[in-house]
């Protein structure tokens, strides 16, 4: 409805809906629910309690303190026809959907409010199911709706309702489009995730870490971490969203549809490489099974490690180290390496630029190399050109992401008028103040999602006046006349 309407327009539903159902429908975009069943169920000597609605005369435990509960209702359950006892439900099951509410408010808000969808509908067959089809039916309309980039949150995964959540979905077409090899490459190393992130904090990367940099040559290394339910994770974008951020349960079995997702994506990203290229596999159970899937639909070499016990015993380890012996010169490579950008940071920068905005974004944006410098307090690093010393963005621990400044766009951008992604054309010469409004909105590309990084330029799109935040994707911006559009970071 709001794809076609004025997203101005305030959308309420009402009919036979119970608080149960209440976060699917403002996941949906419902705007006000009508909860006067709350007070039929009640004539009908229900007690709502959220997860269930029970018939009065089973309850024999009040789970609710609210001042009919701690009142007289205890002492009426047993009473047929009670005009009393008819209020006080009344009043408890109207105060259980206005606490609800609350809480699905604080969700919306300030946590990861599709992690509380998930877990509100996992004993509701019918709710599960719409989420499995808003995933895999509605996506291109979500991603415009949903958050796809969320700050210094946790994002839990609760099983298969997660496996395609918009920013999941978002983030494995974005890899799989963005991500280019380098063209130094001469051995591509498969590793398994780890519970902390970003991975390389983890002891079991940091175990993996000193066997490879015994090598000289380990910036002409290719890192892919295997994971459920993101997929392939390159070691250039462990610190993104939300590769950074999810939690998963961990039994060491996987499903088919998560073996499927992972092997199908390390698929997509391997066949960019030359099939001369060596892939070492330091893998054991779910992760074993994945490799040798994909393996056996790529031209690719696949050469696995002798794995004792766990991937971090001695013995594995040696057998890796042994591995990278065995493999590190049966590919010459091509090209030289370009020595400003093959340190691992600024490894992670270059890729991280062409996730957000494309390929060769980063080699643009970085061609003389970068000096990196960590600002204290603020949780982040910020990006200066290591000839010229100009800053050209601040990377932002909290999402993963690089804010460019304006010579870092004009690098990226050298002719607004061919700009054809993440842009807005300002109604104007100038643009000043913290916040970029409706009517201030000449033109936009189609492809805006709310939290990323957006190009303002002049209505004439010959410069870049300004850059910001999106607030709002672009499906509001075409279905509304008013409202806040985004932030402004910097003007010029």
């Amino acid at each position: 409805i709001k794809n076609k309407l004025d997203n101005k327009i305030i959308i309420m539903v009402s009919g036979r809906i119970i608080p149960k159902f209440y976060p699917i429908l403002v996941y949906l975009g419902i705007d006000l629910i009508d909860c006067s069943y709350s007070m039929f169920l009640s004539a009908e000597n229900f007690y709502d309690t959220i997860e269930y609605l029970l018939p009065i005369y089973k309850v024999k435990y009040l789970p609710c303190s609210c001042v009919a509960c701690k009142g007289k209702l205890n002492y009426l359950f047993n009473k047929k026809h009670s005009g009393e006892k008819i209020d006080l439900l009344s009043l408890h099951n109207l105060i259980t959907a206005s606490n609800y509410m609350k809480k699905i408010k604080q969700y919306l808000n300030y946590e990861d409010y599709r992690v509380f969808v998930e877990k509100s509908s996992l004993d509701e067959t019918n709710l599960i199911s719409i989420l499995k089809i808003l995933d895999k039916k509605y996506f291109n309309y979500l991603k415009y709706e949903t958050p796809i980039i969320q700050k210094s949150k946790n994002i839990r995964c609760l099983g298969p309702s997660s496996y395609n959540r918009p920013d999941f979905q978002h983030f494995r077409e974005n890899a799989i489009k963005n991500f280019e090899p380098e063209s130094w490459t001469r051995l591509i190393i498969l590793l398994p995730c780890s519970s902390k992130k970003p991975y390389s904090k983890s002891k079991s990367h940091k175990a993996f870490y000193n066997v490879i940099r015994k090598f000289s040559e380990f910036p002409d290394f290719q890192e892919f971490i295997l994971t459920s339910p993101l997929g392939v994770i390159p070691r250039q974008l462990e610190n993104i969203y939300p590769a950074n951020s999810y939690d998963i349960s961990v039994t060491g079995e996987w499903d088919n549809e998560e073996i499927n997702i992972t092997a199908e994506m390390l698929i997509r990203m391997v066949e960019k490489y030359e099939p001369e290229i060596p892939i070492l596999c330091h893998l054991k159970d779910g992760y074993l099974e994945i490799a040798k899937k994909a393996s056996s639909k790529l031209p690719h070499n696949f050469v696995f490690s002798e794995i004792q016990d766990k991937t971090t015993s001695m013995e594995s380890l040696q057998s890796l180290e042994n591995l990278i012996k065995e493999n590190i010169n049966k590919f010459q490579v091509k090209s030289d390496k370009i020595e400003n950008i093959s340190k691992s940071w600024i490894r992670k920068f270059v890729k991280i630029l062409d996730y957000q905005f494309g390929i060769g974004s980063g080699t643009k944006v970085i061609p003389n190399g970068l000096k990196p410098i960590r600002v204290r307090g603020n949780d982040q690093i910020d990006l200066k050109d290591l000839e010229t010393q100009e800053k050209l963005g601040v990377f932002k621990y909290s999402t993963g992401q690089i804010v460019l400044t304006l010579p870092g766009l004009k690098r990226l951008i050298q002719t607004p008028n061919s700009i054809n992604s993440n842009y807005i054309v300002f109604n104007g010469e100038e643009i000043r103040g913290n916040t970029l409004f409706r009517k201030g909105v000449l033109d936009y590309s189609l492809d805006l999602i709310p939290n990323s990084q957006v190009v303002i330029v002049d209505e004439a799109k010959k410069k870049i006046i300004g850059s910001g935040e999106l607030i709002v994707g672009s499906n509001f911006i075409k279905n509304s006349k008013s409202g806040r559009i985004a932030k402004i970071y910097e003007w010029k």
